[in-house]
């Protein structure tokens, strides 16, 4: 799970957004996701607190990049926070999304500026995976770095493997406000094969240690999406 989300990171340091305070009009008035053909209300709702990148920020393509990011993540059942959690606990049939939003400032000075705030009453624009170069092309342009990637999985019902790539989802997530109990929001995103996650949120928060801005960065292997081991032994429970 964490090397998922570590390459949904990397695509999001390429991309660029304007916060802004117009929030999504004709959205369901109950959160409501379709993924794997099931439609159902998320039974858990979660956040990783926005952690900064401490000085002089994290390295992408040799330029400084103060950052700050935060992981959303929207599961059918519960168990979404423990498997941030753990990378070893597996699920079986698991549906969920997973997405990562960031702010950062490209930086080629000697001194980059310190990670910026988190945005509140701001959107994130959800980009799929084939506008990345164009979304690296703008971030070179306007030195700014604001945007969210998000993917939808279902877990091997009788392995409880990942699928070996992941639906990645278009659109916009809108934060209304962050604070150390709730995040609150609204999502309408959508994917190619249908699935999708759209209506109001609001996240309780998910403790996952040693979650650090500039770790999400780190990917190995031309294809991030590869499942990786846990690097122990991998359970797979109901």
């Amino acid at each position: 799970m964490r090397a998922r989300l570590a390459a949904l990171a990397v695509l999001a340091a390429a991309a660029v957004g304007c916060g802004s305070s117009n929030s999504s009009s004709g959205l369901p008035s109950t959160l409501t996701a379709v993924i794997g053909g099931k439609t159902f209300t998320p039974a858990e709702v979660v956040f990783v607190p926005p952690v900064q990148s401490a000085p002089p920020g994290c390295n992408v393509s040799g330029m400084n990049v103060p950052l700050t990011a935060m992981v959303l993540g929207f599961s059918e059942t519960p168990g979404m926070c423990g498997i941030l959690q753990n990378s070893c606990a597996g699920k079986k049939g698991f549906a969920f999304a997973g997405a990562v939003l960031g702010k950062g400032v490209l930086s080629s000075g000697a001194t980059p500026p310190p990670a910026p705030d988190f945005p509140v009453n701001a959107d994130f624009t959800v980009y799929s995976n084939t506008q990345t170069t164009q979304l690296m092309n703008d971030a070179l342009i306007h030195q700014v770095v604001q945007a969210s990637f998000a993917v939808t999985e279902t877990t091997d019902a009788s392995t409880c493997a990942y699928p070996a790539a992941p639906s990645y989802l278009s659109g916009k997530i809108h934060i209304d406000s962050v604070t150390a109990t709730e995040v609150k929001g609204t999502i309408d995103a959508t994917a190619a094969n249908g699935d999708s996650v759209r209506g109001p949120f609001s996240a309780t928060p998910c403790a996952v240690p040693g979650f650090e801005a500039c770790a999400l960065l780190s990917t190995t292997g031309g294809n991030p999406w590869t499942p990786s081991t846990c690097g122990g032994t991998m359970t797979c429970s109901p």
